[in-house]
């Protein structure tokens, strides 16, 4: 029974504390006030899911997380660079879109404070709760394949906040979560947080620079085969070293 728990529990979280976010937060107007009530509701829901997890391991005897070290962390931003700056460019190339190079730099700092949210709390969710436990009872092929076709499948919420998800975005979604799965068992949890918050923070300055229309531009750039290559490639890359 915890077994079964220890897996859908932290989903069930993360889900519950998205929505908790979107209907209290949306409504303000002032855009950091906003980011900051966000940044500070995700470090409260996180902990929550960390308490959850710390039972778990207690009733399954199952080893507590993996949190790697700060050289982990440092690792998981550099990749999420790398992740940002070549899918920018390979979508730049393919495409040939109308460069706003102001557009990237306005509201940047926000969007770094707002996306500490979703970074730490889906994280703590998905690679600290279904990654970590399903590695821990079957083995890691199954710990990859639950993490990563698990957090494409939860982004069909986006849908209920009006986001045009489609099997594109749900692709690159689960793309992702692989190559953040393969973060957290190679370099910790730091590192898949890391990854995680500065592509997410980089994801909507990109879209707004290349023109892409703010609604449902995330969907569209994270869902693009350029992305999806770049995934690919990096975590080709982790699989081997792993």
């Amino acid at each position: 029974m915890y077994i079964i728990l220890s897996i859908i529990v932290p989903i069930v979280l993360v889900i519950f504390i998205s929505i908790i976010q979107e209907n209290l937060f949306i409504s303000i107007g002032n855009k950091r006030i906003r980011a900051i009530l966000y940044m500070m509701s995700g470090l409260v829901g996180s902990l929550l899911i960390y308490i959850f997890i710390l039972y778990s391991c207690i009733k399954t005897g199952c080893n507590t997380l993996y949190f790697g070290s700060y050289k982990g962390l440092l690792l998981g931003i550099v990749v999420g660079v790398c992740i940002s700056i070549f899918s920018g460019l390979f979508y730049y190339l393919v495409n040939q879109p109308k460069l706003n190079i102001p557009a990237f730099h306005k509201n940047l700092e926000i969007s770094v404070i707002a996306n500490m949210s979703p970074a730490i709390v889906e994280e703590f969710g998905f690679r600290g709760g279904v990654v970590h436990f399903l590695q821990s009872y079957y083995g890691k092929m199954v710990g990859l394949a639950g993490g990563s076709i698990s957090f494409g499948i939860v982004h069909i919420i986006g849908r209920m906040f009006g986001n045009p998800v489609g099997i594109s975005h749900i692709t690159g979604v689960t793309v992702a979560g692989l190559l953040l799965s393969l973060l957290y068992m190679k370099y910790g949890l730091f590192s898949a947080i890391g990854c995680h918050w500065i592509w997410n923070s980089l994801c909507n300055p990109m879209v707004r620079m290349f023109g892409i229309p703010d609604k449902g531009g995330t969907q569209v750039f994270e869902g693009a085969w350029t992305t999806i290559l770049v995934y690919v490639c990096i975590s080709s890359f982790i699989i081997y070293k792993l």
